[in-house]
């Protein structure tokens, strides 16, 4: 469980679950000290230099921030190197890249080249397409989920599920990432016959098949939707 170590992160924390609360994170972020993991030497000019990324499902490079000490150690290990930078100026030398804050943990954020434009323009608009951010909700979907559990869960290929509720940009859903090693169309079938189960939303469902990138990853931190199946093996 995320919980916030210091002022930024609470601020985090409420834009997680309250679009209305972004512009106050990302006026926070811009004045706040945030912290990376250089990959050498710092440069000797006090330039950012290379630092440790993280990599997004299309296989882009994007620069890893992190919004305490603590959240770099949970990431790189203890044993990782620590800087701290100013926000804004974060940004400034990462022009044109994409930045991932916190990643491999819940919240996190994604932007994208011209999410920082945006802002680095004073803009604290954040709803371009580049922005996800994944986080468990203050209410579970019980209907929903046990109505995945009775029709996903009938499915045999499907091999484990979870769901966060994402945000990207004016879009805000239920992600969900299957697991399975049949053909999708199945797995289709069920989540639809699931959602007219389960009734009204406050927000849509999608779904995706979890594979070894950055995004799976995040999902499987998320609630437990369908049981993960163990297979039997010789090690």
């Amino acid at each position: 469980m995320f919980e916030p170590v210091n002022a930024l992160e609470r601020l985090l924390i409420a834009a997680a679950t309250d679009p209305d609360a972004r512009d106050a994170f990302i006026q926070a972020f811009l004045t706040s000290e945030v912290f990376i993991s250089p990959a050498g030497d710092p440069p000797a000019d006090g330039s950012l230099g290379d630092i440790i990324v993280s990599h997004q499902p299309d296989g882009t490079p994007a620069a890893a921030l992190f919004t305490a000490r603590e959240r770099l150690a949970e990431v790189v290990g203890p044993q990782g190197r620590v800087w701290g930078w100013n926000g804004r100026k974060a940004f400034e030398a990462l022009r044109g890249k994409t930045v991932h804050l916190n990643p491999n943990l819940t919240p996190q954020v994604i932007w994208g080249p011209e999410d920082i434009a945006a802002i680095l323009g004073e803009s604290v608009q954040v709803q371009a397409s580049g922005q996800i951010m994944l986080t468990h909700p203050l209410v579970r979907p019980d209907a929903l989920i046990a109505a995945l559990k009775g029709k996903l869960g009938k499915v045999e290929a499907v091999k484990g599920a979870w769901m966060l509720q994402a945000d990207q940009g004016a879009q805000r859903t239920w992600l969900l990432g299957v697991k399975h090693d049949g053909p999708w169309a199945a797995v289709d079938q069920a989540i639809a016959a699931a959602v007219k189960a389960a009734g009204p939303s406050d927000r849509p469902l999608q779904a995706m098949p979890i594979d070894n990138n950055t995004l799976s990853r995040e999902l499987r931190r998320g609630m437990i939707t369908i049981e993960p199946k163990k297979l039997l093996g010789i090690f």
